[in-house]
């Protein structure tokens, strides 16, 4: 079991201080996300080691929404050399003294400012030369980024990083780039179990399933007193209990069905006591109806201990047969999790003891309370008894740690597990179904386009070493040359591709830094274009139509979207704007999916929250993100 020893979480630094009463600094530094993901994901945070490729713009955003939060450490790899024009669109380098020096280096140390528990290191080399020499670098970390970095060395880390097997823990691959207003990330992740889904509730009543206590409870409230004190502090669950064997009682044992709403709505309004106006008790009790009675009933239990479809499909994985000692905490505690309910009497999930507020006297709510925790610890101490047994029979070593056995069984009902796929699985074999119902989708702005768009900027950055609509290599997509060598063979001398590179920097820096509204986008892409093509003999005129047509090509031979749909359409607007946008750096873009992509990194690293799986688009002429399972 690949986590089993180093799963404990490590001490968080969050107890209160004998002397003064008080949070440490360390939570009281980090107290807002604490109560997004608690002290364990901030010790999966803080033990973390980041690898970011590329130094640019966009690198600079995610590692700022990734340092502040405090994850562990971060390696920036690149090589390139900052110039004048890099300052215009990049905010952690400095004026006056970066210029003419390492990108990673500058960048590295301005982010380490910001959080001084952060380790910040540069290695400036060229990262496909780095991936061919020592491809075993790229294995040591928690997770890899790569921004704007070329198809040809994604795609061999991705198959790098996909080749790894256990005992060697999974590198998840974050994939991103932009162009102007659009951006994409796409993830490669093997396999993902996440416990810590955060759903709205994990409340479990049990009111389909009470346990024998809940019932003995149940007994010692009456529903027929005349005292209004009394019975106005009857706890919701308890008249729900006591109304469905009322029921049972006439229909031969039997449950309400969803026929049955109208009648057991009336059966529960029966019991209102005439000319007491405080019934709020039973105000809940019809609200609760939805959530803890017609629900489990409609979905074999589920809600209210029940085992949901997609944690049964997870008992009849292989995964989950065949444990092995290198079986993941998630597969070991999902075999007990199966052992458990085969256990249970009422093949239920084990309880998670939490209780909603409520209208009750506090010696009621106390009773109820303590029913409710006592048998979740009974039930703790049974999932404990299978771990065990588990690990056992799968000759694993060490010992699950307390808090990740408690939180499983408080999120049995809501585990998630995420298999994606691989960069070459998503190129190769792409999901159809996916651009169908993206084009389709009639609610939300269509922006499955700019997939395919950026798909085929990527054969076009191939054959002519530098992005649509730019007269240089591009800097931000390099196949492999340092950003700071002269540029490719289609200028007529490295000088003139020199100028060219500044020209085109030059533009993009003008670019952003002119303010909202007051000069037209595309008055500010001619004078990047016009920039540009005056040093250099390139010819972008027709970029767009050979752009267009490896895009159609790709919409055709992948994606098998018919010629005259509506998709045609987007997709040769996507183009134009790629075209026109020239590999720009916009920092609205570039700050938005900064954003995006350090959430996305935190849900990988606390394995808490649902990931994007496994491609999010961004549109940032609609306002409007896709996500799409490629």
């Amino acid at each position: 079991m690949a986590s089993l020893g180093t799963d404990p979480l490590l001490p968080t630094h969050s107890s209160i201080t004998n002397n003064s009463q008080r949070p440490s600094a360390h939570t009281q530094r980090y107290d807002r996300q604490l109560r997004l993901w608690a002290s364990s994901g901030q010790s999966s945070l803080e033990r973390s080691r980041i690898l970011v490729v590329g130094a640019s713009a966009l690198s600079a955003q995610i590692l700022k929404n990734l340092v502040l939060p405090g994850i562990g450490s971060f390696v920036l790899l690149d090589d390139a050399i900052v110039n004048d024009a890099d300052l215009g669109v990049n905010f952690f380098l400095q004026p006056g003294e970066s210029e003419g020096k390492y990108a990673a280096e500058e960048m590295c140390r301005l982010l380490a400012e910001m959080n001084s528990s952060v380790t910040c290191s540069a290695k400036l080399q060229n990262p496909a030369a780095l991936l061919q020499t020592n491809p075993g670098f790229f294995f040591g970390f928690t997770l890899v980024i790569s921004v704007n970095q070329s198809r040809s060395f994604d795609l061999s880390l991705s198959e790098a990083l996909w080749a790894l097997q256990p005992p060697s823990p999974q590198v998840p691959l974050l994939r991103v780039r932009s162009a102007g207003m659009l951006a994409e990330m796409q993830l490669s992740l093997k396999e993902l179990g996440i416990i810590e889904t955060h759903p709205d509730s994990v409340v479990d009543l049990r009111i389909t399933r009470p346990f024998p206590e809940l019932l003995d409870l149940a007994q010692q409230f009456d529903l027929n007193t005349a005292d209004t004190m009394e019975h106005s502090h009857i706890p919701f669950p308890i008249i729900l209990i006591k109304k469905l064997v009322e029921w049972q009682s006439t229909h031969d044992g039997n449950l309400p069905n969803s026929e049955d709403r109208d009648a057991f709505l009336k059966l529960i309004n029966a019991s209102r006591l005439a000319g007491n106006p405080d019934s709020e008790n039973f105000d809940e009790a019809v609200s609760a109806l939805g959530k803890h009675l017609w629900r489990p009933l409609a979905s074999n239990g589920v809600g209210g201990g029940g085992v949901p479809d997609e944690v049964q499909a997870m008992f009849k994985d292989p995964a989950c047969d065949n444990l092995t000692s290198s079986s993941t905490n998630f597969w070991i505690l999902v075999r007990a999790l199966r052992e458990f309910v085969a256990a249970s009497p009422t093949q239920s999930l084990p309880l998670s003891g939490s209780v909603p507020d409520m209208k009750a006297t506090s010696q009621g709510y106390i009773k109820l309370q303590n029913v409710y925790r006592t048998r979740a610890l009974q039930d703790l101490a049974q999932f404990k008894q299978f771990v065990g047994e588990t690990c056992k029979s799968a000759s694993v070593k060490g010992k699950i740690a307390d808090d990740e056995i408690e939180a499983f069984v408080k999120h049995a009902g809501y585990l998630k597990l995420i298999r994606g796929r691989s960069k070459k699985q998503r190129t190769e074999e792409p999901n159809q179904e996916a651009a169908m119902l993206g084009f389709m989708d009639p609610v939300n702005p269509c922006t499955f386009q700019h997939h395919i768009s950026f798909a085929a900027v990527d054969p076009f950055v191939e054959q002519h070493g530098r992005y649509p609509g730019v007269s240089h290599v591009s800097s931000s997509t390099s196949s492999g040359t340092s950003a700071a060598a002269p540029a490719s063979s289609t200028s007529s001398t490295s000088e003139a591709a020199n100028q060219a590179a500044d020209s085109h920097r030059a533009a993009k820096r003008q670019k952003s830094e002119t303010p909202t509204g007051e000069t037209d986008i595309n008055s500010i892409d001619v004078k990047m274009r016009d920039a540009a093509a005056a040093s250099s003999s390139v010819d972008t005129s027709g970029d767009e139509e050979e752009l267009l047509a490896l895009a159609k090509k790709i919409a055709t031979d992948k994606f098998s979207i018919a010629e005259d749909g509506d998709g045609w359409e987007k997709i040769e607007q996507s183009v134009q704007e790629l075209v026109r946008s020239g590999d720009a750096s916009l920092p609205p873009t570039t700050a938005l999916l900064g954003g995006v992509v350090a959430q996305e990194a935190i849900k990988l690293i606390t394995k808490q929250y649902i990931p994007a799986d496994n491609t999010v688009i961004y549109d940032g002429i609609q306002q409007a993100i896709g996500v799409f399972r490629l």
